[in-house]
């Protein structure tokens, strides 16, 4: 999560043959996926947070983001990457089990996108992360998957930063992984930062309570 100025409102698991992503794949779908979430803080200001769509049930669609943003218990505000309106709240919740805050918004018809595929992480997996830190809206940042550690997932992200807490953590194959927990300022040289993502096989079978999740 980070604080900054309110976005303005702008008009404008099997086996698979896909190949291993190397950096310079494009990764147009995973932004398309990832939402921004903001705490309206009052007098144009906001806390900003990412969001990952996990569910579609043709009329509304399930984003899980990082809890700490509805627990702020502001008006949310929250934005495609198209960014031509925004969106329409219908519910939240917090999951104890998985981790994550779960939004329900009112689908629009200007914008489609479907749900990403799920897949489990493993040690060593290299995963790609679309946030939106100091630097910039859908920026990304790339990672490992570490061991877990007393049944928690972590990632490594050397420039993960605040403002990317709630997102997407992806596979190779463009599936969801994990969702990041929280990030606060980059890592310092040297230093190896391990941040705790939430599981998306708990993320997946709660989605599916929402929606049409995505494939397995």
């Amino acid at each position: 999560m980070r604080r900054f100025a309110l976005l303005p409102f702008v008009l404008l698991l099997g086996v698979s043959t896909v190949p291993a992503r190397t950096p310079s794949t494009p990764l147009g779908t995973e932004q398309r996926q990832t939402f921004i979430v903001q705490a309206d803080l009052g007098h144009g200001r906001a806390e900003i947070a990412s969001a990952v769509l996990v569910a579609s049930d043709g009329s509304a669609l399930t984003l899980a983001t990082t809890p700490s943003i509805v627990a702020l218990n502001k008006p949310l505000v929250i934005l495609d990457k198209s960014r031509a309106s925004f969106y329409h709240v219908i519910d939240e919740r917090v999951s104890a089990a998985s981790g994550v805050a779960f939004l329900r918004v009112a689908e629009q018809t200007n914008f489609t996108v479907e749900p990403p595929g799920f897949s489990a992480p493993y040690a060593g997996e290299p995963v790609w992360i679309w946030g939106h830190p100091d630097v910039g809206y859908w920026v990304m940042s790339t990672g490992t998957i570490v061991a877990s550690t007393g049944g928690t997932l972590r990632v490594s992200c050397p420039t993960c930063a605040r403002g990317d807490g709630g997102a997407g953590v992806f596979d190779g194959f463009g599936r969801l992984v994990g969702v990041l927990n929280g990030a606060h300022e980059p890592a310092k040289a040297g230093e190896t930062r391990l941040l705790a993502i939430s599981d998306s096989a708990n993320i997946a079978r709660e989605a599916a309570f929402d929606g049409v999740a995505a494939h397995r």
